[in-house]
């Protein structure tokens, strides 16, 4: 991750001088100082798929259902159903774009767990963006590189609320609102991955990676949510289904 992304989390402006410096290491005189202000954190996600009968995000995205993928009822209201295959596909966007802090959430229920299904994937394992799949009875969170962090034990037929988070030093992964795994990850490529979105399958196809099951209230925030909001929200969620 490049250095100026530590910048922007600064709450206060920070001013900057430039120097010409020759090959023997002569200065030259400063520039005018040139100030900047980060711009207010945005605590709402930058993407909200609801499927409420739409494959379109809250913000206007468009998405489009591909094989059998249709709507079923789901945790809050609609849900993406892929039990008979399919996957929703939303064209790139800058929304989906590393820019810092990230947190990636969704409620899944697998119907099976063979394979090593993909639900949310905008890049590729070793390269760049993230995507978030079930292998090996639990959750991986990829950021590309060697910035993998596994954690959780999954089962069919339960509804498990999955987020992903990462503040520019550590990646975390929660389930159901308990903290399962963390690792450091100081260093992320935060070049674009230029692919599309996907929901319920990877980059590459493949039917090992598609989601056999439901997928809901998938977001992502441009920060990095805390423990506290996840177990709020999750329980916020639960409740509201008694």
């Amino acid at each position: 991750m490049s250095a100026h992304l530590d910048l922007i989390k600064e709450a206060s402006p920070a001013a900057y001088t430039v120097r010409a410096v020759d090959r023997g290491g002569q200065e030259g005189a400063a520039s005018a100082a040139v100030t900047v202000t980060p711009l207010p954190r945005l605590e709402t996600p930058v993407v909200a798929l609801h499927f409420e009968d739409s494959p379109n995000a809250e913000s206007g995205l468009k998405g489009t259902l591909a094989g059998k993928a249709g709507y079923a009822p789901g945790i809050v209201g609609r849900a993406l159903d892929l039990r008979q295959g399919g996957w929703l596909t939303v064209p790139h966007d800058e929304a989906f774009d590393l820019v810092g802090d990230l947190t990636l959430e969704a409620w899944v229920k697998f119907a099976s767990l063979d394979g090593m299904p993909v639900f949310l994937s905008h890049g590729q394992w070793r390269e760049r963006g993230f995507f978030v799949q079930a292998i090996g009875g639990g959750i991986r969170y990829s950021l590309g590189g060697t910035n993998d962090c596994d954690g959780g034990r999954l089962e069919p037929g339960a509804w498990y609320y999955v987020v992903c988070t990462y503040d520019m030093h550590q990646m975390r992964v929660y389930l159901n609102g308990q903290e399962v795994a963390r690792r450091d990850a100081p260093e992320v490529d935060a070049n674009p991955w230029v692919g599309p979105f996907y929901v319920g399958r990877y980059t590459l196809e493949g039917k090992p990676y598609e989601v056999t099951g439901l997928v809901d209230e998938v977001k992502i925030y441009q920060r990095a949510r805390s423990a506290e909001e996840i177990g709020q929200e999750y329980e916020r969620i639960v409740r509201g289904r008694k």
